[in-house]
């Protein structure tokens, strides 16, 4: 039986929102970031940018849609089968900046507005930054530029 690919996997399991639609999708990318994942008995894992340390997750899936940015590892077995599990799901509208990290290797960096005074940075090894950067960014704007039109017209 051939290996399906993980992001295939894990589009497959998407709940899409009404209109959202996918933009980009890259398998083998590994994330880092500075903090843990916790694991329930139940429900979802969940980052914690408050413990100590780097974490590194290989070989996951990055997704990027028009309304978030999905990143998804092998997860657990069950019924052996490894299941996909969502480590990292963010909404545009948390997303600060996007940019690309120089320096031995290029990689992206998502940085999240978490708190009042707190920004969180993820690191991504995609083959090309450059272009989720550019699609990231104009994302961003858009979603911007929809927040300021809708004050503008709570306004009048």
């Amino acid at each position: 039986m051939p290996e399906i690919d993980l992001a295939k996997r894990v589009i497959a399991n998407l709940a899409l929102y009404p209109r959202e639609q996918i933009l980009l999708v890259e398998s083998n990318v590994n994330m880092v970031f500075r903090g843990g994942i916790r694991r329930y008995p139940r429900g979802p894992p969940e980052i914690s940018t408050k413990l100590e340390g780097w974490t590194i997750k290989p070989n996951g899936a990055l997704i990027l849609t028009n309304r978030r940015i999905i990143f998804a590892a092998e997860g657990r077995k069950f019924l052996l089968l490894k299941v996909p599990e969502v480590l990292f799901e963010a909404p545009i509208s948390m997303v600060y900046s996007a940019s690309v990290a120089e320096g031995k290797v290029r990689e992206l960096v998502i940085s999240l507005e978490t708190g009042i005074w707190r920004k969180d940075k993820f690191y991504f090894s995609v083959k090309d930054p450059d272009s989720w950067v550019r699609s990231i960014n104009e994302l961003i704007s858009l979603n911007n530029k929809t927040k300021d039109s809708k004050e503008d017209t709570s306004e009048k």
